[in-house]
């Protein structure tokens, strides 16, 4: 009866846990990484071509425990126009799993987008978008030890928790050439505020969630430029905020008329400083990033060292990242598509 009476407890406990787990979402180091993720307003926000691919992957903190293990891939492109305005459709999916108890969350969006222009050359436009998926949430009890005596059966709870997700946002763009750029962003995560509570008469509310980003280009000669980016979270009692700058080499290609076009390979380089907690008193990690454009192609290799009180169990190192980005260009399209210039993020 004593053990029996521990499992409860260890249930309780780890459903705790799990309760605060839930109130935070995935985290990912830059927007070009993950553009759906961060805002659906950013589906058909490419140049380049029509079509856009992103695959990335994302480990944290295997130094101590099973850590999370990130996967996500989506697909967004531009599909046609409406007036002035370019319409957008994307696809994303992805998939997080951390703990000896398997616990993880597996989804599936849609992301729709509108991009407005807001002046005749297009320089300056707004875009806005939506988000609507289903995610399943799921852990294995069967991993929690105990007594092999112990009853079976006795616990209401599951071992997966499906819900609806819905979020939303918009941006604001002024772009005078690929090279020079701005933009800011804000978008809402889980404005249904779904049930995710394992506890088959249970219930636990997963917070909304508010996203504040924004960067920019500014070329300092043909052959560099910055490209400073930041990033603020806030669910439930989290907040978090990203500031920091990639430094681009690239190699410039000009028309006739000295008009800058975009090389066909660009180095990068950059660091991030992230700091969390609600007065921003913590500076939490150090986030370093290498960056390569082969044509169409990005390849950038992220890793975040921990510098809080984490890092005497973690070593320092936070969470390495890998993302690819591809961009076809697709001719059966409507050619028009591309009469916007978006930011080269």
């Amino acid at each position: 009866m004593k053990i029996l009476q521990l499992k409860f407890i260890a249930l309780a406990i780890v459903f705790c846990c799990l309760k605060s787990i839930n109130a935070q979402d995935i985290h990912y180091s830059h927007v070009h990484t993950a553009p759906l993720y961060f805002n659906p307003a950013m589906t058909g926000v490419f140049n380049g071509g029509n079509i856009r691919l992103v695959a990335n992957g994302r480990s944290q903190w295997q130094s101590f425990t099973e850590g999370y293990n990130t996967a996500l891939a989506s697909a967004d492109m531009k599909v046609g126009s409406l007036g002035s305005s370019i319409l957008g459709a994307g696809l994303q999916l992805y998939s997080d799993r951390a703990g000896e108890l398997d616990f993880g969350k597996t989804g599936a969006n849609l992301t729709t987008s509108v991009l407005m222009p807001l002046s005749r050359n297009s320089e300056h436009f707004i875009s806005f978008g939506m988000s609507a998926g289903l995610v399943m949430n799921h852990i294995d009890l069967t991993r929690l030890k105990g007594n092999d005596n112990e009853p079976n059966g006795t616990l209401n709870f599951s071992n997966s928790k499906n819900y609806f997700d819905l979020s939303a946002g918009g941006t604001y763009f002024a772009t005078r050439d690929e090279f020079n750029y701005f933009y800011i962003g804000a978008s809402v995560s889980h404005i249904n505020k779904p049930n995710v509570s394992f506890a088959e008469e249970g219930f636990s509310e997963l917070a909304s969630k508010l996203t504040i980003h924004g960067g920019g280009s500014y070329a300092l000669n043909k052959v560099i430029a910055l490209q400073p980016t930041f990033v603020y979270y806030s669910q439930g009692a989290q907040n978090q905020f990203y500031g920091g700058t990639f430094v681009k080499f690239s190699k410039t290609v000009f028309t006739k008329n000295n008009k800058i076009h975009r090389g066909q390979t660009s180095l990068y380089a950059g660091a991030w400083a992230r700091v969390a907690k609600a007065a921003f008193t913590t500076l939490d990690a150090i986030v370093l990033s290498m960056r390569a454009d082969f044509g169409t192609t990005s390849v950038t290799l992220s890793l975040d060292y921990n510098i809080s009180s984490l890092s005497a169990v973690s070593g320092g190192v936070g969470a390495p990242e890998l993302s690819v980005t591809h961009i076809i260009n697709n001719r059966r399209l409507e050619r028009n598509l591309s009469r916007i210039v978006c930011p080269t993020l």
